[in-house]
């Protein structure tokens, strides 16, 4: 069980809203997290309420308060709504933060096994320092407990005791590989993995992607800017390691070469040193990997400068499979022909339409009416299926193009035409 003064372990969880919650958001403020079994409990729900009633008292103090479960987020969600909870509840389905903190642990008997749920809270400072835990066998007496702790702490100006050493936390996210998984062989360069992890819905993650998920000990996203959340990081957090490091890698969205060339090489150059130093990372992409990804402008630039590289490329689901399988239509058979499009071009579209059978139009999201019109010209709106946020909230599928409707907002949206679709 983790005690005061111990760092609190690395995660990366979810709450009820999607957002990522981890040591870096939580850096330099005062949190507390008090860990529950289940909310589908009565006693998960009377903790639950009694810290919710203490919500207010906490935040007067300038203090994070997050409950922490085996259940999804989405799960996490509609218990809050359910309930109406002022609180910020983080999903840890695979028991990674709990197990780490002493939350879950599995206790021996001589003849058998069981895993034990220890009722526990922790109290952790500006620097990411455990300063009180509370493991009371009553969880109804942590709420008011936590709340007298962390009180007595802001009062007092007593600093860490100089006779405990104590292991200062890595500063960067190389620093950070120093202690990940020590003792293992780094006389090999790592293994570069790009993973497709589906358009949204983290059920179609490949099982192949969940296996290295499970055992790579870095983990890059691509981002616009280091304030983004990465959707790909959001889908897969049910399969990472909790405290993996995740790093952003920018890339502008310019179409100024000049700078497109210096991001794409200094992404490559920091995936390089991780490899370099022996530790195999994956780099996370929605839908597949080698469709219209970033990670393949990735592999482009990091092959130029380490030839020898080890890659391994995993397939995604993309957002047009599951947008055939969400209107059980075939993309493609027999001897027909299937074209897919980045995005609608002035020059190359009706040309394009007017010799495929089949057309997937990813992301017309700027020229959508431009494009539905182009379609109705064609007598072609009739056979087509505009579809947005698949497998993520607010996902909309418009079959009939021909009645009125509002387009959807958005930037995950795409078009399905199928010239020879019947509909007797």
């Amino acid at each position: 069980m983790i005690e005061q003064w111990n760092y609190f372990p690395d995660f990366n969880l979810f709450d009820q809203s999607g957002q990522m919650v981890n040591l870096e958001t939580i850096d330099g403020r005062w949190s507390v997290f008090f860990f529950f079994k289940r909310n589908s409990t009565d006693e998960g729900l009377q903790i639950a309420r009694k810290f919710s009633d203490e919500a207010e008292n906490f935040a007067a103090i300038g203090v994070d308060l997050y409950g922490v479960s085996e259940d999804s987020s989405a799960s996490q969600l509609r218990f809050v709504e359910r309930n109406d909870l002022k609180l910020r509840l983080l999903g840890d389905p695979n028991l990674d933060l709990m197990e780490a903190v002493g939350a879950w642990r599995k206790k021996k008997c001589p003849s058998w096994k069981r895993e034990r749920f220890n009722r526990l809270t922790a109290v952790v400072d500006p620097e990411g320092m455990t300063r009180a835990v509370i493991d009371a066998p009553d969880g109804l007496e942590h709420p008011a407990a936590a709340l007298a702790a962390v009180k007595d702490l802001l009062k007092s100006s007593a600093a860490k005791p100089a006779a405990r050493p104590i292991k200062p936390r890595p500063t960067t996210f190389e620093e950070a590989f120093l202690s990940v998984r020590p003792g293992q062989d780094r006389s090999q360069p790592g293994v570069l993995y790009g993973l497709g992890v589906g358009p949204g819905d983290p059920s179609l993650i490949t099982v192949k992607a969940v296996e290295i998920l499970e055992k790579v000990e870095a983990i890059f996203t691509a981002s616009t800017s280091e304030n983004e959340e990465s959707l790909a990081a959001r889908i897969a957090a049910p399969y990472l390691r909790s405290g993996v490091p995740i790093k952003k890698l920018i890339f502008p969205m310019t179409k100024d070469q000049d700078r497109l060339d210096e991001a794409w090489q200094a992404n490559a150059e920091t995936v390089a040193a991780v490899l370099d130093r022996g530790f195999s990372a994956a780099f996370l992409t929605l839908g597949d990997c080698l469709t219209y990804s970033t990670y393949a402008y990735l592999l482009q630039y990091l092959k130029a400068i380490r030839p020898e590289a080890k890659v391994e490329s995993v397939p995604g689901v993309t957002s047009y499979q599951l947008a055939a399988a969400r209107l059980n239509r075939p993309l493609v058979q027999g001897q027909e022909s299937l074209t897919i499009l980045g995005g609608p071009t002035d020059d190359d579209f009706t040309r394009l339409c007017e010799a495929s059978d089949n057309l997937v139009i990813l992301k017309p999201y700027r020229s959508t009416s431009d494009v539905l019109e182009l379609l109705k010209s064609m007598k072609l709106s009739s056979n087509a299926a505009l579809c947005s946020n698949l497998g993520l909230e607010g996902e909309q599928i418009i079959d009939d193009l021909d009645r009125e409707f509002k387009e959807p907002d958005g930037y995950f949206s795409l078009l399905l035409v199928n010239k020879r679709l019947d509909r007797k």
